[in-house]
């Protein structure tokens, strides 16, 4: 996304979180970011409620990201009711009044409900004449869904993003790129260790450009979302090589969301990758 959600996701999580009454973290939101070759990320969400009672939704709290605002409008702050066994379809523009009409926004949204509400979302990427007021949103994209944030791991827990993929030694444009994603909706920043599976075999990876030493550290401020870029270094004994899968290890340090998105740039279709948590060694029974 900027950094290219570009991207995107997400990622991100495990399941749709279905928590009782209490609060959802989405672990990311988008509102007509820019990305690549001219195209715009869009967020749609379902708000589902397999109950048989209306469930009531407050007004979103933004965990930037980013946002750009030059025309800034009062939030209306409505709440949303959710019929028994029913969806709302939150549209993107909806949200973006409720976070005061930015230009455009990148983040994570905390949502509280009074009941067990399932909450998804996708992704969109539009070009401006594709945007439909009216209608679904079209266009390639990802589902990111919410989670229970009693749900999200816990400190010292690993996580590994499976599969992603990238483009080493190209002869020319990467066809791949994957990015991570981080939302921490606690008050204290939180620290994220970064590390390649073992069978890659590389002791370094560059991050949004920079060439860190594994495992490295990523810091997600208080309350706010942000997304790194990864790519591979180069090495000087191979050329033109095809795209390349690769398994992440993610150690965090208290509780947040975490996602992998992983970028098709011949289309700028994105597709999410899930955390698994890792077995700690003799777990699993005998």
């Amino acid at each position: 996304m900027r950094k290219a959600l570009g991207v995107l996701f997400v990622t991100a999580l495990l399941v749709a979180s279905q928590a009782m009454a209490g609060q959802i973290l989405l672990p990311v939101f988008t509102y007509a970011l820019p990305g690549s070759s001219g195209n715009l990320w869009y967020t749609e969400i379902s708000l589902v409620n397999p109950t048989q009672e209306t469930i009531t939704v407050d007004p979103p709290v933004f965990l930037p990201g980013s946002m750009d605002l030059t025309h800034p409008c009062l939030p209306p702050a409505r709440q949303i009711q959710v019929p028994a066994e029913s969806t709302v379809i939150w549209k993107p523009w909806d949200i973006g009044m409720e976070l005061g009409c930015p230009d455009s926004a990148v983040g994570g949204l905390l949502l509280s409900a009074d009941g067990p509400l399932v909450v998804t979302s996708r992704v969109t990427n539009v070009r401006d004449w594709e945007i439909s007021t009216t209608g679904p949103l079209q266009g390639f994209g990802q589902t990111i869904d919410g989670i229970d944030v009693t749900a999200l791991p816990g400190p010292q827990e690993v996580l590994m993003l499976p599969g992603m993929i990238w483009h080493p030694n190209s002869c020319g444009p990467r066809e791949f790129d994957s990015y991570v994603g981080f939302a921490n909706p606690g008050d204290e920043p939180l620290d994220a260790i970064i590390d390649l599976g073992p069978q890659t075999g590389d002791s370094a990876v560059y991050v949004d450009g920079k060439l860190m030493g594994l495992p490295a550290t990523v810091t997600v401020p208080a309350r706010s979302w942000i997304q790194v870029h990864l790519s591979p270094v180069n090495s000087i004994m191979a050329v033109c090589l095809p795209p390349q899968r690769f398994d992440l290890l993610i150690t965090v340090k208290g509780p947040m969301a975490v996602y992998g998105s992983v970028v098709d740039r011949s289309t700028q279709d994105p597709r999410t990758v899930l955390p698994v948590p890792v077995q700690a060694a003799g777990a699993g029974g005998e």
